[in-house]
């Protein structure tokens, strides 16, 4: 019985040996091959339930920082909230950024990633029972509070 051991990347396409340690041959492919012939992202993948409804909606087609006019690149999703050691998969915590505010793709390392500004938008989109539910090591609806003061003039 002959095996396939190869397997395209699901993001760029390349074609890769998939038995042994190997990374994907594209700078912007954020994919490492395993042994045990799984794609696992660096970060963490949403679920493809809540990305079907994320596409469908139309809050996620342009950037949340938009009226600053800074806007390149393509539209991308940012992981805002981190809850046990992983990023919260739920529609309010995931947020719309442009490459560039990202900090990904040809501005990586050059963008304008502002971390804090896109965890004040999404904790705003939560109800006060999600954050209820993620307040264990770090009181969310108290940084709410903090952002909201911070950022009440953006």
């Amino acid at each position: 019985m002959i095996t396939n051991n190869y397997k395209k990347c699901p993001y760029c396409g390349t074609r890769l040996f998939i038995l042994g340690w190997r990374y994907c041959d594209k700078k912007s492919c954020t994919l490492i091959h395993i042994r045990e012939r799984k794609f696992k992202k660096l970060n963490s993948m949403i679920p493809k339930s809540l990305l079907k409804e994320i596409l469908a909606d139309p809050y996620y087609k342009k950037c949340i920082r938009k009226k600053e006019g800074k806007c390149k690149g393509r539209t991308t999703l940012e992981h805002t909230t981190i809850y046990e050691g992983n990023q919260i998969q739920e529609k309010w915590a995931i947020v719309p950024l442009c490459a560039f505010h990202h900090g990904v793709d040809v501005y990586q390392d050059k963008g304008d990633l502002k971390k804090e500004l896109g965890q004040w938008i999404a904790l705003t989109r939560a109800t006060d029972e999600e954050l209820e539910r993620i307040s264990k090591a770090i009181d969310y609806k108290a940084r709410r509070n903090y952002l909201n003061d911070k950022y009440k003039h953006y």
